[in-house]
């Protein structure tokens, strides 16, 4: 007689039938009223619980997060109260980044004297100065001359603005 794995598993009552466990199991499960309600129940409870975090996942990311972001992208600590400076020609909005007592920081929309837009240019406005954030290129003679790079340009108001 030949004794390999089927042979053990007939001689231990287990059978010889690759889907004798899953057999058995369901059998076990589905003959017994109280287990098939529980099982109906926890596979009921599994599709609710399903729903109910996909509704707060979305909640989360599609209103929560931004409402938040809308909120904090105004930080305001105290209120500045040095002048700010404004072109009325040129500046067409500004949107305050950062506020506190001694300095505010905006972002501005300016319109060139060539009539184009600059969307997100960055303005610190002090007591008696304004730094700008100005981006540089500047061809030298040869390539290694060059230079590039951002730059905050400071601006010295004077005190009667």
């Amino acid at each position: 007689m030949k004794h390999g794995h089927l042979t053990h598993r007939k001689t231990l009552g287990i059978g010889g039938d690759k889907d004798f466990v899953k057999t058995q199991l369901s059998q076990y499960v589905l003959k017994s009223k109280p287990r098939k309600q529980f099982l109906t129940l926890c596979v009921a409870l599994g599709v609710v619980w399903s729903v109910v975090a996909t509704v707060i996942l979305l909640y989360t990311y599609v209103i929560y997060i931004p409402s938040i972001q809308e909120q904090s992208s105004q930080s305001r600590i105290g209120s500045f109260k040095g002048p700010k400076w404004k072109n009325a020609k040129q500046t067409l909005s500004t949107d305050v980044i950062y506020e506190n007592e001694w300095l505010s920081l905006s972002k501005h929309v300016v319109k060139t004297p060539k009539n184009q837009t600059i969307n997100d240019w960055l303005w610190v406005d002090t007591m008696h100065q304004v730094n700008v954030l100005v981006s540089i290129a500047v061809k030298g003679q040869d390539a290694n001359n060059a230079l590039q790079g951002f730059l905050f340009v400071c601006i010295y108001l004077p005190k009667n603005i």
